[in-house]
């Protein structure tokens, strides 16, 4: 089985998984945006109840995503 992940592709995973918590977490502080059907900001959505809950469970799994991709990182530097 072919290696999952180049450096250069690590490097981009946990880069776009840092951008998706810091956005999950963006919304949970401020608000989803929403828009009108042409595109237009028309307000912010705040989150409440299971909704809050389940972006919090998202921003989560980003953050243990990113920890684990980090550790792995370390490992592989160690074993070299």
């Amino acid at each position: 089985m072919a290696e999952l992940t180049t450096p250069i592709a690590l490097d981009v995973l946990i880069n776009e998984t840092h951008n998706a918590a810091d956005l999950l977490k963006h919304y949970l502080e401020h608000g989803i945006p929403q828009v009108s059907d042409l595109g237009q900001p028309v307000g912010v959505y705040h989150l409440e109840g299971e909704e809050r809950e389940a972006m919090e469970r998202e921003c989560n799994k980003a953050k243990s995503i990113i920890h684990y991709l980090t550790e792995y990182e370390k490992l592989k530097t160690v074993k070299k």
